[in-house]
């Protein structure tokens, strides 16, 4: 197994500036949700709780363009003798591509190119790969930042990749540490996030994994139960997979089935040792993550069918390369539920 540091060069736009004005928080610390009479009273603690928006001390990066063309990024190559993870320091720690050698394969959906739009706290987001959302309702506010990258050896003299970062906007330090060892066909996570101040803080944690999308796709996790968005009234409802009252006449497992841009939250039971997602394609091909039983829920997003979701998909890649949906994995019911660190 080694870790190297290297680049990349890829078709893209150079990396975000920041606005040098402020944006302040919104006064309202918790956000109001809006849900079904399906949802139960226990469904609802901390719905909502610290999830408004806020920003600093983090500026806005709005300074991007569309200008595309050969730009070199900073990398780190991870590979044993059956997978190579590349990440990109420089957007947050991104898994970039996973690439088994065997197969010759990606495993991820893997962007040809860099290309950030409005999608994140701070703005500036792309696509692909496998995200870490460490902090603040969304898509975090280092997913475009660079953070500490470090190789260190564990207890039996293996090297693993270290990434790490000190979260501002609510006093945490983070680490994520990635173990390779040969022969593995799996590349392993652990995370820890740290509190060491006397008070609480509010906390939230989603790892967004994109995948390939193709039309018989399908989403597989250990529970029955989800927390569904209906779009049409945006209230969150529950119900029991595969037909959801969004869409009764069809089988949500198949997110291409989606006419709009949906998502799903998989209520994992928490007796659950090991909670796993799955997507599973037509030629018996499978990728799949799975946990320890802290990081219990497991999420479903999809851009939908309509011309407005495939936009989004070629806007942020190529034209009819664009193509993902995405496997998560959160310690909370949903990405509104607040959590107390």
């Amino acid at each position: 197994m080694s870790v190297k540091y290297t680049v990349l060069s890829l078709k893209g736009t150079k990396l975000p500036k920041e606005n040098p004005l402020p944006f302040y928080k919104d006064r309202n610390r918790n956000r109001k949700v809006n849900i079904q009479e399906s949802l139960r009273k226990e469904d609802n603690s901390l719905l909502g709780y610290e999830t408004a928006p806020r920003f600093l001390p983090y500026k806005i990066q709005d300074r991007y363009d569309r200008d595309r063309s050969v730009v070199t990024y900073k990398a780190i190559v991870m590979e044993n003798n059956i997978l190579k993870a590349t990440f990109l320091p420089e957007y947050g720690g991104r898994l970039y591509s996973l690439y088994h050698k065997q197969l010759e394969k990606d495993l991820l959906f893997t962007n040809p190119v860099i290309q950030p739009a409005n999608l994140a706290v701070l703005n500036a987001w792309i696509s692909g790969g496998v995200e870490w959302n460490v902090g603040q309702y969304g898509h975090s506010f280092t997913t475009s930042l660079p953070v500490f990258c470090g190789v260190l050896k564990d207890k039996n003299g293996e090297e693993f990749l270290r990434i790490y970062e000190y979260e501002r906007c609510h006093n945490l330090f983070w680490h994520l540490d990635f173990h390779l060892p040969e022969d593995s066909t799996t590349l392993n996570m652990y995370a820890r996030i740290v509190n060491d101040q006397d008070t609480v803080t509010s906390i939230y944690y989603w790892s967004n994994v994109a995948v390939k999308e193709t039309r018989k796709a399908r989403i597989f996790s250990g529970a029955e139960e989800v927390i569904y968005m209906d779009m049409k009234t945006r209230e969150f409802g529950k119900g029991k997979m595969p037909y959801l009252p969004i869409m009764p006449e069809k089988d949500a497992s198949y997110p291409a089935d989606f006419s709009n841009s949906n998502e799903y939250f998989f209520q994992t039971p928490i007796e659950e040792k090991a909670p796993w997602e799955a997507v599973v394609y037509p030629d018996d091909w499978m990728f799949f993550e799975r946990s320890s039983n802290l990081l219990r829920y497991r999420k479903m997003f999809c851009w939908g069918s309509h011309k407005g979701g495939q936009r989004w998909k070629d806007y942020l890649s190529e034209e009819g390369q664009g193509d993902y949906i995405e496997i998560q994995g959160g310690l909370a019911p949903t990405q509104l539920h607040g959590m107390i660190l």
